[in-house]
């Protein structure tokens, strides 16, 4: 860690955090209406704007625990300290970011000397802003379930991606979740939009798969791929497989994105679960993953990745939310079965659940060897959007033919 919280701030001047609240909120209010209007429900907007204030809450009770909880010692914390110095050079003109790499913890340092450039070094101020960007990715996320699961809960989905605990708390300060929250809704909705009837003339699907790929290159490339799957399921062929080949593009940034970070396979014994095992049991939330203690216990990592720690693992009181939540969330998955099953079972049908389940696979896949509470219920944000879509699809109708006698 460059910088302690105890470094005292440079004399630069800075916005006060409660005027970027209302600057943000300012510019929400006219999109919110917007969106309101589109789908012709006036309540809608009171529910987004509730969301929007939300979302601005959690960054302020994500910032109490970074700085009050854990005394600073967080990756925030080493952003704001690069961004605070990159913000100085490029309100002087120099626009040398002396990173070595813009992708992963380069490419959010010089977002961050971005945001401070506008608003100042002011961490409260900087958590406000990334937490608004991690509001429109669910936001984006929710367009495009309404665009292309017309026959989906649609008030359901918008409730439940907007007020999770997990979505409220860990996008909602300076870090790469913030970022891929808003990346992943890009992608989302590009993908919806041509998978829909609508004209899509911006390509946000490669989009999203850009962005994403900026700070997180292998989880840029599980997006293209559940795009892929969807396109070629719902008869997009050569969307499909333009989309194929950016994500083996992005293979190649991934795979130097892992070197440089040590996550790629070396010379050690071991499958890559085993390794994601080692690299991730360390502080006080470590568990043993499924995959970790027997091959056997395969069928169980699903439910490891998307709903744990459980109630008897919670030892603090962000776990207890965790488990909680989870615990909604195994609940709510058991209830709303028969809807996921059905459309899975006639996956052509729906394409963009296609996609929302390809994308859950291979995060499940992806995940399985994490052996930290804290990493896993921090990544799996990226993942619930998608989940949910599952969620939140209408169980198929049984045919009436036989219901009514002929006359």
């Amino acid at each position: 860690m460059e910088e302690s919280a105890s470094t005292p701030e440079p004399p630069d001047r800075a916005l006060h955090p409660a005027l970027v609240a209302t600057l943000l909120t300012a510019a929400s209010l006219p999109p919110l209406r917007r969106e309101a209007a589109r789908r012709r429900d006036p309540r809608l907007f009171w529910i987004l704007l509730a969301a929007h204030q939300l979302k601005l809450c959690g960054a302020v009770a994500r910032y109490h625990v970074v700085y009050d909880v854990y005394d600073g010692n967080a990756d925030a914390e080493g952003y704001h300290g690069h961004g605070r110095r990159l913000a100085r050079r490029f309100r002087a003109g120099d626009f040398d970011t002396g990173q070595r790499s813009l992708v992963g913890t380069g490419f959010i340092r010089v977002l961050t000397g971005a945001v401070y450039t506008l608003i100042g070094p002011s961490r409260l101020g900087g958590f406000l802003v990334f937490s608004w960007l991690g509001f429109w990715g669910l936001a984006l996320f929710d367009r495009a379930f309404a665009l292309a699961a017309a026959q989906g809960r649609s008030r359901s989905y918008t409730r439940l991606v907007f007020f999770l605990p997990s979505h409220l708390f860990w996008p909602s300060s300076i870090g790469k979740e913030a970022w891929m929250l808003f990346s992943l809704g890009t992608g989302a909705l590009g993908g919806a939009r041509v998978l829909s009837p609508t004209r899509n003339r911006l390509p946000l699907d490669a989009l999203g798969v850009v962005l994403a790929s900026w700070a997180r290159p292998h989880v840029a490339i599980m997006l293209g791929a559940s795009l892929a799957v969807g396109y070629l399921l719902g008869g997009r062929r050569r969307r499909g497989l333009a989309t194929a080949a950016l994500t083996g593009l992005l293979g190649v940034r991934a795979n130097r994105y892992l070197l440089a970070r040590a996550m790629a396979p070396d010379d050690s014994t071991g499958t890559a679960v085993e390794k994601s095992w080692i690299r991730t049991s360390r502080g006080g939330s470590r568990f043993t993953p499924p995959l970790a203690q027997s091959r056997t216990r395969a069928p169980l990592v699903p439910a490891s990745v998307l709903f744990r720690p459980h109630l008897r693992e919670a030892h603090n009181p962000q776990t207890v939310v965790a488990a909680a939540e989870g615990s909604f969330l195994l609940v709510l998955s058991l209830a709303r079965a028969r809807g996921a099953t059905g459309a899975i079972a006639n996956l052509r049908a729906r394409p963009y659940v296609a996609s929302a389940g390809a994308f859950t696979a291979m995060f499940i896949a992806a995940f399985s060897g994490v052996a930290n509470f804290g990493i896993l219920v921090r990544q799996r944000s990226q993942v619930l959007p998608f989940y949910l879509v599952l969620l939140s699809v209408s169980p198929p109708r049984r045919r009436r033919a036989r219901r009514r006698a002929r006359p």
